[in-house]
């Protein structure tokens, strides 16, 4: 709906300013049916820094987050940002087509009313986050939409460990082959079960007959690295690198490989022709 001069002129006297004071080109901003039939009260200017300014104009979205007693947060795809209210009353509006006082001086002095279009959309939340640290920290939960729109699917590695884990803990050791033929039979139909699921939460020993199966969670493990690495040559005299290397992954420092640590707490040689670990001191 288009404002009349009328309308402006009774707006402008019930903001107590005289018309005669101003310039006689009136803005008036109006929004879109993207408003979703929104009044003009119901949004607020917003203002940005470059970098956010140049993201929306990319095409990307802005999103507000917050409960009622909360603290609104404004947040990117990837960072969040504090919101800060501030009022004043000599804000200068640029839209597409606006005109600076500059340049309505240049023009004819006769009355003017502009009239603009906005379209936006609503956009509510309550996190406090930006979209990519909540899907982040959803996945680290594990956690899953039930309802939504979209369709997921259970993660088979996750579900076969989980299961070899509950198995495990009823017994200290477990025959190999009887294990997983009872393993197979305890996850959902067409999902597969492997060895490989549980680096990190058992233990194999090929040299015992018949071969048997136990659990080793890293959870359970010292997190010195000597107390660690000692825990680990108590349980076996020797390791492989490939059945090792799930135990002292998370020692790794950030240039740290699981090599190094494995020359600093360990001595290699040959069996078999495969080469193996075992420690550098005398284990009681």
């Amino acid at each position: 709906m288009k404002r009349t001069r009328e309308e402006v002129d009774a707006t402008l006297q019930i903001a107590k300013l005289n018309a005669a004071e101003l310039l006689p080109a009136v803005h008036c901003l109006g929004f879109g049916p993207g408003a979703s039939g929104a009044a003009a009260g119901d949004f607020c200017l917003l203002e940005l820094e470059p970098t956010l300014c140049q993201q929306l104009e990319d095409g990307h979205s802005l999103v507000i987050r917050g409960d009622k007693d909360e603290q609104a947060v404004l947040c990117s795809k990837d960072k969040t940002y504090d919101l800060k209210i501030a009022d004043t009353s000599n804000m200068l509006l640029f839209i597409p087509g606006c005109k600076t006082p500059d340049q309505l001086k240049k023009e004819d002095s006769h009355c003017n009313i502009i009239h603009t279009e906005y379209t936006t959309e609503d956009l509510l939340d309550q996190i406090q986050a930006s979209e990519e640290e909540i899907m982040t920290q959803l996945q680290v939960l594990n956690a899953c939409e039930i309802g939504g729109e979209v369709y997921f699917e259970l993660d088979a590695d996750k579900i076969c460990r989980a299961t070899a884990q509950m198995l495990l803990q009823n017994a200290v050791k477990f025959n190999l082959a009887e294990f997983q033929e009872v393993w197979q039979q305890s996850v959902p139909e067409g999902m597969i079960t492997s060895l490989d699921q549980l680096k990190g939460l058992a233990l194999v020993d090929r040299h015992s007959r018949p071969e048997i199966i136990s659990l080793l969670k890293v959870d359970d493990l010292p997190e010195d690295n000597q107390e660690r690495f000692n825990s680990l040559f108590s349980l076996r005299e020797k390791w492989t690198e490939e059945d090792i290397a799930p135990y002292i992954q998370d020692l790794c420092g950030e240039k740290q490989t699981i090599g190094a640590l494995l020359t600093k707490y360990s001595r290699s040689s040959m069996q078999n022709g495969v080469k193996v670990y075992n420690s550098r001191r005398p284990i009681s």
